[in-house]
């Protein structure tokens, strides 16, 4: 998360203030290892990682599985 700022926890403690959020830590940052947590929704903090990630997930035909989201559409979405 937020991998060009250097900045990894912010973005991890806003989500984790939300009560009922699962959040899934892996070991490698990759797309089809984050479809097989179960995970809906891979939260971003960086928009060259969205892109990047959505074009994973277009890749590997995931669209039905998982999503990638920025961390402000998933507040402002109340998808928490």
């Amino acid at each position: 998360m937020t991998f060009f700022n250097k900045e990894y926890q912010s973005p991890r403690r806003v989500l984790k203030a939300f009560p009922g959020l699962e959040m899934v830590e892996m070991n490698r940052s990759r797309v089809r290892e984050a479809a097989e947590t179960g995970a809906a929704i891979l939260a971003v903090a960086c928009p060259n990682c969205a892109k990047m990630l959505e074009d994973a997930v277009k890749a590997e035909n995931l669209e039905e599985m998982i999503a990638v989201k920025d961390i402000a559409e998933i507040i402002q979405g109340g998808q928490i």
